[in-house]
């Protein structure tokens, strides 16, 4: 709830809320999907967000999955997530010169 409720920038998120209808859209999900795999230490398609639009939904599919993988080592992810967008980076100051 408080993931939906930081990235909604809303307090009055509830488990029931759509969270498209809450103003969420595919970039606040992809940020949703990042955090929530970190917390849940598990890896699951981007796509369940999309099929299971309220917590309420998406918690019951979670908790009856045992298809979900263990998340890769959270340093290395950071590690590699930092180098991806260090590169990024340099890409647009390249193109703003």
């Amino acid at each position: 709830l408080n993931i939906w409720k930081e990235v909604l920038k809303s307090s009055s998120i509830s488990i029931d809320d759509n969270f498209f209808d809450s103003g969420g859209h595919s970039l606040l999900m992809v940020q949703v999907h990042e955090r929530l795999q970190c917390v849940l230490q598990r890896t699951f398609p981007l796509i369940t967000l999309l099929q299971y639009t309220t917590i309420r939904s998406l918690s019951s599919f979670l908790e009856r999955s045992d298809h979900l993988r263990a998340a890769p080592d959270s340093e290395k992810v950071s590690q590699e997530r930092n180098a991806l967008l260090s590169q990024r980076n340099r890409a647009m100051a390249l193109r703003v010169q």
